[in-house]
């Protein structure tokens, strides 16, 4: 092996910043409402001083152009650094579309607000897989992160580790074709720079897991693009360089295993922001996760050479304890090949745990944050069953004693095996179950009626991982499972008893105990949240049409009349979500009871409600004959969105019916079309996240796990982002 370096990123060294622009082209002012966008959006008054300066540039970077009031020229639309143009029309200014002419404009828009709209949602779709919690401005998107903060119960820390060990351990594609998939990534985003694509070449020729370190070593494309999908955490990134990074890891392991332990504690010197610092300070005795290839040294005064004379440099002292050689993320050290030997440099492998011991600020000398390595994968997995699967702990106790001298990987994917399987089996028998509630849509509803305020997660990290989590199970009929996990949000300390999150996770948790048929428990936990609303809240009459709907199950068609239409008295006539499924249950049990002259009087009641703003209904997916109608409307003769959401209907029918394989065909040609022509705003964060979803569930069934859980954490990240209303 050659020998090379990894020296820690010195003072002011930001490679691969600002990966996406916008920029506006137009002989006025940009308007303000795109400034509040992108805080770094720049400015040009003519094309020709835009084209002069991306010519330039020389990066990864790509531009998003906004040109008010014209067509762009040829050459500017021919500038490879160009991802996609929109254009902003004057006032009452007639343009002609002329798109089909122009492949990199995306569309023409009379106002400003639907075009930040469109490009908001272009860069979610387009650049932002793996999204940080606000992305209201736009350089926020791009915010790098190296530490992912987690406590015991953050499952997307969980989620992150899980992803990472099938990331590393393919299942589903062969080296082959994850090469080939890597090498068009590659000759794609370098096809006007010949000397990387002759790297590019030369990579393909000769890459294995014996060289992958000395290839990452290389000042060249690989390490640039690899970094950047390490920092941002852009798992679509990552994805694509899945063939390069297995023989990374695989380089890794190999040394590790050779190698003897060296030093038991290392060190590394860096900048770091205050604000990053009281981050860490806030979070001692809880995890962090290195989100890139961490490099460190033996040698405490190699660390400090790194930092000396800057103000905010810190030291990472971080402890190595016996027995760690035989971790969850490989560590090497590198010394034998680098040009300087004497620097002891050890390299920690992307997703590498550690405990946050301490943080501590000495006289005139750096700050002091001390790591021990904790990268055993069994207490990682005990937590995942204790929060999944509480009723496997005693198997899962088992299995993992048996295979404590296993390798990590052979662990996981026995455990997967012992924990996922039983998943699967009882998914495909209660297919049926699939798709009969809508937690989310329940939650942002009733939320907005008890404040007036949108419903965030955003503010609130473990609260959206859990409540994510829960909506997946009840999505997939697993009520009991969904419903322990909103009870844990309940037990977070910032939830009083009386806040809305309070009220509105306890109608929540009855409402799957209504499809639980666990009436009595369902008629607690609705009696919890009146005992709290008064009369005169919007809601009461929501939980009146629950209790009815209790009282009919038990058969008292009477007391769930009385019900029903005390819930339309408290509503007095304004607006609730289950409004119209009132009016019918009324008029159902009034027309069985022959009383049909009240029944036509609240028939035209209901024929006054626009049944387009009433969105909690009761499920009809898996109903045949509206299976035909979605098959018979659907040709190729329809609006890009119009087919999307025929094969989205469609997609949810065949997957309730339990024909998973035609289901996952027709979600994923709807997944495409969205992304080319995504849907309106209103229905973008509630209609995304729950076609996410669904696939990753059909990917799960066919034992797809990197693809699932890359599904998942898309449907995520969209629920996070954005505002409902």
């Amino acid at each position: 092996m050659k020998r090379f370096h990894f020296s820690p990123t010195k003072l002011n060294e930001t490679p691969n910043q600002d990966d996406l622009r916008v920029v506006y082209i137009g002989s006025s002012r940009a308007p303000d409402e795109l400034k509040g966008f992108d805080e770094n959006l720049t400015e040009y008054d003519s094309c020709e001083a835009c084209e002069k300066h991306i010519k330039k540039v020389e990066s990864e970077r790509k531009f998003l152009l906004i040109l008010k009031g014209f067509l762009p020229k040829t050459a500017l639309e021919n500038l490879y650094q160009i991802q996609s143009i929109y254009i902003l029309k004057e006032k009452y200014q007639k343009l002609e579309d002329t798109s089909q002419n122009h492949r990199k404009i995306i569309g023409i828009f009379d106002d400003v607000d639907t075009l930040i709209n469109r490009l908001h949602k272009d860069i979610i779709l387009g650049y932002g897989t793996d999204l940080p919690i606000s992305i209201s401005p736009l350089h926020e998107i791009k915010n790098e992160q190296s530490l992912t903060k987690v406590d015991g119960n953050t499952l997307m820390f969980l989620w992150e580790q899980i992803f990472l060990n099938y990331l590393v351990h393919p299942m589903t594609s062969t080296m082959e074709q994850l090469k080939t998939d890597m090498l068009k990534q590659c000759e794609l985003d370098y096809k006007h720079d010949k000397v990387q694509l002759q790297l590019i070449k030369t990579f393909g020729e000769n890459c294995s897991d014996n060289n992958a370190l000395e290839w990452y070593s290389k000042d060249c494309f690989l390490y640039r693009i690899l970094n950047k999908a390490f920092r941002t955490r852009n798992i679509d990134l990552m994805c694509k360089f899945q063939y390069f990074i297995i023989h990374l890891y695989q380089n890794f392991q190999r040394l590790s295993k050779s190698q003897e332990k060296t030093c038991s504690v290392v060190y590394r010197g860096q900048i770091m922001k205050k604000s990053e610092l009281e981050k860490l300070k806030s979070n001692i005795g809880r995890l962090i996760s290195i989100n890139t290839i961490l490099s460190t040294s033996c040698n405490k005064d190699i660390a400090y050479s790194f930092i000396l004379g800057a103000d905010d440099g810190v030291i990472f002292k971080i402890n190595i304890p016996d027995g760690s050689e035989k971790s969850f993320r490989p560590f090497v050290d590198i010394s034998q090949f680098s040009t300087m030997p004497w620097e002891g440099e050890v390299l920690f492998f992307l997703g590498t745990v550690f405990s946050l011991d301490s943080v501590q600020h000495l006289p005139d000398l750096p700050c002091i944050i001390e790591l021990t390595l904790n990268n055993d994968p069994v207490n990682h997995l005990r937590k995942l069953v204790s929060i999944f699967a509480p009723g496997n702990q005693m198997n899962t106790d088992m299995y993992l004693s048996i295979m404590k001298t296993s390798e990590p990987y052979q662990i996981i994917q026995g455990f997967f095996n012992l924990i996922v399987d039983p998943f699967i089996k009882e998914i495909k028998s209660n297919h049926h179950l699939i798709m009969q509630t809508d937690d989310f849509n329940m939650i942002e509803r009733y939320y907005h009626i008890l404040t007036g305020k949108p419903f965030s997660l955003s503010n609130s990290p473990t609260m959206m991982a859990y409540i994510h989590f829960a909506f997946v199970l009840s999505n997939l009929g697993f009520y009991d499972k969904a419903i322990r996990l909103y009870e844990q949000v309940l037990s977070l300390d910032n939830i009083s008893s009386t806040s809305p999150q309070f009220l509105v996770i306890h109608i929540i948790i009855g409402h799957l105990y209504y499809h639980s048929s666990q009436y009595d428990q369902a008629s607690l936990h609705y009696a919890i949240v009146l005992s709290i609303l008064d009369e005169e809240n919007l809601l009461t009459g929501e939980l009146y049409r629950y209790i009815a709907d209790i009282k009919r199950k038990n058969g008292d068609v009477y007391t769930s009349l009385l019900y029903y239409q005390e819930a339309l008295k408290s509503a007095k006539n304004r607006y609730i979500p289950s409004l119209r499924h009132i009016y019918l249950e009324i008029i159902d049990i009034l027309e069985k009871q022959e009383n049909v002259g009240e029944a036509v009087a609240y028939k035209s009641q209901l024929n006054e409600i626009n049944p387009k703003e009433y969105y909690i209904s009761v499920s009809t997916w898996g109903n045949s004959n509206l299976l035909d109608d979605c098959r018979n409307q659907l040709n190729n003769e329809q609006q890009p969105i119009e087919r999307a959401d025929l094969l989205y209907k469609i997609g949810l029918h065949y997957e309730v019916q339990g024909h998973f394989k035609e289901a996952l065909e027709h979600l994923l040609q709807a997944k495409d079309l969205y992304i080319t022509q995504p849907p309106s705003w209103d229905r973008f964060p509630r209609h995304l996240p729950i076609l996410f979803d669904n696939i990753a569930m059909l990917y799960l069934l066919f034992k797809d796990y990197l693809k699932a859980l890359i599904m998942w954490r898309k449907a995520i990240d969209i629920r996070i982002s954005f505002v409902p209303y």
